[in-house]
């Protein structure tokens, strides 16, 4: 029992290690450790101090190389390595007790011939402390003292001393790299080598009862230690078992344990020193840890232990493995390996926190990771992205982070494909490596995209193909087909019938219908209730992808407070502009009746909601609605019109609105037919047919513009060359009553649409309609000319009259003219006409042709507001 613990205080030699452990941390920054190997950053190198050596050869002393006075008894009891003294007073005592050692001071050599690499110095060691949990009762300052000392005499002459009265405390150790435990003292003894130091340990006591005297001390040694540095410290990944395998080379030392020893006034006398001893430290969560000698000679087994010292803790936990060689000398060149688990454990790419393996070029993507350290300590995430031909991109870095937490990366933009995310995590003491697969992929609109019909109907045909040639078509994707124009007067919204109860939503107009990046979809919403009851209520926003489709994007909104009041019978009118960002669906609400504003933000959804990719989808707005009394909950909701969400389009950028829309689905080969209501489309003038689409992965078309086609719907005249303007062909003057044709000579510009128009001739007088015929007009074939003649008698009364032709498909006056009535006419040239309010690019014609007076006209009992005359023509 007395060599084991005289073993185990000869463990603690190795404690110098913890000191520098903490040192060396802030002398090897990362970024100095990654630069020195670029071309080995998957086997990094690691800090040298994770692993260390300490050596040094030793003399102990027990309680046998002691005396003491008195001699022990059950207050000192020895241990064999020192002694502890115990004193709990039942009644009042007094007395003292002394223990001497007496310690030969044995040299190192002198030079490059030492008893070891590098030891130079000589430490006496030993321990003085109180031991927890007991105590020194009594002070200097009141006869109740008891207290404990140690002194080393050099001879007569005093070297050290420390006097506690009270408990002894935590000091800082003379010799630090030798001496770590605070219960320990060490002096450098260097300068007394030859000669005899005594090391006295006194206790005293001047106690009444129930008084405590309480000491440990022993544990003496002589060593001269040293510390071998590690020059090197890989750690390589095995893919197979997960494993980091981490080696480290020692430098290499001697020991020699004899040496001649000057003795003062008696000559050189040679001495042994008894053992020579090294020990290891490695971090404790390392495992598997094994030590090999490149030298002779073989490495005695060890003995295991964990350093407790408290800067041994520092930065983490070490366990050291202790030999004691019984050679006289030998050479030793150690190298210590180590395992730990792959720091990575897992990996993903997120957006979010949603796992998502199919992307977009260029989109922002998490790299999420979970780390399992064995030493919590920073280091350097670094992300490649690696395509399957070889391209690599990266690594992006992230440094003095824990590989824990979600990265961001930008996603390659080429090539198409499958793709690697591999991430490395590199610090001093750990590594890992993980990867995952992603599809980066994009759809377009293949070649062939063709459209037919007329102004109240169009069909669009087209295929949909993903733009990589891995993988061909986009079978089933889902398909949206949109008419967008700038000039126009024509609206998209619907409106809904009365719900039976509570309040309801009367209609949904969406104001452009497409929006961009910076750029808000702009919702009115119609709020009504139908009772005398004064309600309250709020209205939930979810987007779906396709109808009936929720996925958890949604966000709720207050009908009243903070922004408005309960709701009293009648309708209410909400403007809601909608923006897309970082996944989530952003709305500003406003009540016109007041112009107050909330915001809401929606939560996360799954699939998530891109805000990078183009798209479309809808709406599935709920009224929640109560008595503002209180009474029974009722529910309400309707689906909105589609919406299209677009990076690039010149209609888009200029304010363009969403005249008509239709979602479908393509067949297995990708190919779509879609046909839309488009009663408006005739006021469109400039059309662009836009398809979205969206597969079962989510990818979406890329930034490219969506524009599958494009028209002008405008009318022109006869010509195929020249101003793109109708024309009108009749007299500019005529008689009271007098019979007038007038020809419409038009040309439907459309490249690819049947126009099927109802046109108005309207005479005026001022703002004050007088007269009116319609005739209905079509199929006007696209790219052909048309006459159509109107006949109307001229007005009754004198004056001059603005003759405007109108179609409200059309959605403005096309053409007007000017037309005098008068006693007698001075000329029968046909007039020139005025043009006002139309669209340049597309086209009809219209002729005047003058009739004689055959018919009577009728009653001018009709006043309406009508338009000035010779207005200006409408720009398209």
């Amino acid at each position: 029992m007395v060599r084991v613990i005289t073993l185990f205080a000869l463990l603690l030699i190795l404690l110098p290690l913890a000191l520098p452990i903490a040192e060396s941390y802030q002398k090897f920054p990362l970024a100095t450790l990654a630069s020195a190997s670029p071309s080995r950053s998957q086997d990094p190198f690691g800090t040298v101090t994770a692993f260390n050596a300490t050596y040094a050869v030793m003399n102990t002393y027990t309680d046998a190389n002691a005396t003491s006075s008195p001699p022990p008894d059950a207050t000192l009891v020895h241990t064999g390595s020192g002694y502890k003294f115990l004193l709990d007073t039942t009644a009042a005592r007094i007395g003292t007790q002394s223990i001497n050692y007496t310690v030969t001071i044995i040299g190192t050599g002198s030079g490059t011939v030492r008893v070891c690499t590098g030891c130079s110095r000589v430490i006496l060691r030993f321990d003085f402390f109180t031991p927890p949990g007991t105590r020194i009762d009594g002070s200097s300052t009141n006869p109740d003292v008891a207290n404990a000392t140690y002194t080393i005499f050099k001879g007569a002459t005093r070297l050290l001393s420390e006097n506690d009265s009270q408990t002894i405390q935590m000091r800082t150790a003379s010799v630090a790299a030798s001496c770590p435990e605070s219960t320990q003292v060490c002096y450098d003894a260097t300068n007394s080598i030859g000669f005899n130091l005594t090391l006295v340990f006194r206790f005293g006591w001047n106690l009444p009862a129930s008084k405590e005297l309480s000491v440990q001390v022993g544990n003496v040694a002589l060593l001269a230690p040293n510390l071998a540095n590690a020059n090197m410290h890989q750690m390589v990944l095995n893919s197979a078992t997960n494993k980091v395998l981490h080696t480290a080379n020692m430098t290499s030392f001697n020991f020699n344990r004899t040496v001649t020893t000057p003795i003062p006034g008696n000559g050189n006398k040679n001495f042994n020193w008894t053992l020579f001893q090294v020990t290891l430290y490695y971090p404790t969560p390392y495992t598997s840890f094994t030590e090999t000698n490149a030298t002779g000679p073989p490495l005695p087994a060890g003995t295991t232990g964990f350093c407790l010292a408290p800067d041994c803790k520092s930065l983490f936990n070490a366990t050291f493995v202790s030999m004691t060689f019984s050679q006289l000398n030998g050479n030793l060149q150690l190298t210590m390996t180590a395992q730990t688990t792959n720091t990575l454990r897992s990996i993903s790419a997120v957006i979010g926190n949603l796992p998502q393996t199919h992307w977009q070029p260029s989109e922002s993507l998490g790299v999420k990771l979970n780390d399992t350290l064995s030493v919590q300590q920073p280091g350097t995430v670094g992300i490649t992205q690696i395509h399957s031909s070889g391209k690599t991109v990266g690594p992006t870095q992230t440094q003095n982070t824990l590989g824990n937490g979600t990265f961001p990366i930008t996603v390659a933009t080429s090539p198409l494909g499958s793709w690697n995310v591999n991430a490395t995590f590199t610090s001093l003491y750990d590594y890992g490596a993980n990867s995952t697969s992603i599809f980066i992929e994009h759809l377009k609109l293949a070649q062939g995209f063709t459209y037919s019909g007329d102004n109240s109907r169009i069909t669009a045909t087209g295929t949909i193909d993903h733009e990589s040639s891995t993988l061909g078509p986009a079978p089933g994707a889902s398909v949206a087909v949109f008419g967008i124009s700038t000039l126009t007067s024509g609206n998209y919204s619907q409106s809904f019938a009365p719900a039976s109860a509570g309040l309801y939503i009367h209609n949904i107009t969406f104001v452009n219908g497409a929006f961009t990046l910076g750029r808000p979809l702009i919702i009115y919403l119609g709020i009504v209730n139908p009772s005398s009851t004064v309600m309250v209520g709020n209205l939930t926003i979810s987007h779906e992808f396709l109808s009936d489709g929720p996925h958890g994007v949604n966000a709720t909104f207050s009908l009243d407070k903070p922004i408005d009041t309960p709701l009293q019978q009648g309708s209410r009118i909400y403007e809601v502009d909608v923006t897309f960002s970082n996944g989530l669906m952003n709305l500003k609400v406003t009540t016109l009746r007041t112009g107050a504003q909330t915001t809401a933000t929606s939560s996360s959804g799954a699939p998530p909601l891109f805000d990078t990719r183009q798209q479309f989808g809808l709406f599935n707005m709920t009224v929640t609605s109560q008595p503002q009394a209180g009474g029974q909950r009722t529910i309400n909701s309707h689906e909105s019109q589609p919406f299209a969400y677009i990076f690039s389009n010149s209609l888009i950028a200029q304010g363009g609105r969403v005249l008509a829309a239709k979602i479908g689905q393509a067949d297995s080969q990708g190919a779509f037919t879609i046909t839309t209501d488009s009663a408006p489309i005739s006021q469109a003038r400039h059309l662009a047919l836009i398809v979205l689409a969206r597969d079962a992965n989510g990818i979406t078309l890329g930034n490219q513009d969506p524009t599958g086609a494009s028209d002008n719907l405008v009318l022109c005249g006869p010509l195929t060359s020249g101003t793109c303007q109708p024309s009108l062909e009749g007299p500019t003057e005529a008689t009271s009553r007098q019979s007038l044709t007038v020809t419409l000579k038009v040309r439907n510009n459309s490249t690819k649409l049947v126009m099927n128009l109802n046109i108005t001739l309207q005479v005026f007088s001022g703002t004050n309609l007088v007269s009116q015929t319609t005739q209905r007009t079509g199929p006007m074939q696209p790219g052909a000319s048309y006459n159509f003649p109107f006949t109307f008698n001229a007005p009754s009364s004198l004056g001059s009259y603005t003759v405007s032709f109108f179609s409200p498909e059309y959605g403005a006056p096309i053409i007007a003219t000017t037309l005098n009535v008068v006693i007698i006419p001075t000329t029968l040239q046909i007039a020139i006409p005025v043009i006002i309010g139309i669209a340049v690019a597309a086209g009809f014609a219209f002729f005047f042709r003058r009739r004689r007076p055959s018919v009577t006209e009728p009653a001018e009992k009709t006043k309406q507001t009508g338009p000035k005359a010779g207005p200006k023509p409408r720009n398209p």
